[in-house]
């Protein structure tokens, strides 16, 4: 009898757990590419990465004149994009990632740069624009400058999230990051919120994902996150997802 009531509380609470998990299982949301107004000049190309998918190249008018393009006979997209950039040959082409995640490959001075992202856009200054959302947490919007030495990340105050979120807990806005600073309010669980930005930030040697949320009524505050992965939320943005390997 003894035994029978406690794998019975054992299923009780695998259930239990079960239905929190499906209660706050995230829905990942891709979003579609929409070209901005200062890109509208830019003209799209497409890369193979198979039969049948292609990923999008963005040039800027003074690239697509010195633009050569290979691809295979019959083929719809291209292989490999090549052109002049800063008076040197640079060609961009697909490469798939350890887990099958979308790669640009970007060969300039015999360096060979991988870039993890499904959409690219590229200046005739130099500039790379990139943006992703397999392998992050969100989709994620980069700027990469190139120089003699590869392609440099262009440092951003803090990378644009712009989602509307869940609270997987309860959770605590902050004024200032890392819990410092005046309270500016306390959320309950499974409110919804909308996370703005996120800022990466490095203290005692210890990474710790900030998060710039603002409440239903617009209060903005700081708050700590986790990211989940697969169908487990982060916490306690639900919203905050790792999609990949």
């Amino acid at each position: 009898m003894k035994i029978k009531k406690i794998l019975t509380i054992a299923l009780f609470s695998t259930i239990a757990i079960m239905a929190q998990e499906e209660l706050y299982a995230p829905e990942v949301k891709y979003e579609n590419f929409v070209l901005p107004d200062s890109f509208k000049e830019y003209k799209p190309h497409s890369l193979s990465k198979g039969e049948y998918y292609s990923m999008p190249v963005y040039l800027s008018p003074m690239l697509n004149k010195r633009l050569s393009i290979l691809k295979k006979n019959n083929q719809k997209h291209a292989d490999k994009l090549i052109f002049k950039l800063l008076g040197e040959k640079v060609s961009i082409s697909y490469i798939e990632g350890p887990s099958g995640d979308n790669n640009f490959l970007v060969q300039y001075k015999n360096k060979s740069i991988e870039l993890l992202g499904a959409t690219l856009l590229v200046s005739e200054a130099g500039y790379f624009y990139l943006q992703g959302r397999d392998d992050y947490d969100y989709t994620i919007r980069k700027k990469f400058k190139l120089t003699s030495k590869g392609l440099k990340e262009v440092k951003q105050s803090a990378y644009l999230v712009d989602m509307e979120c869940t609270l997987s807990k309860n959770a605590v806005l902050y004024e200032k990051k890392h819990g410092k600073g005046t309270i500016v309010a306390r959320l309950p669980e499974r409110k919804k919120v909308r996370v703005l930005l996120h800022d990466t930030t490095v203290i005692d040697d210890i990474s710790s994902d900030q998060y710039l949320v603002s409440t239903p009524f617009g209060l903005v505050g700081w708050v700590s996150s986790t990211s989940g992965y697969m169908r487990t939320g982060g916490r306690p943005l639900n919203c905050i997802l790792h999609i990949g390997a």
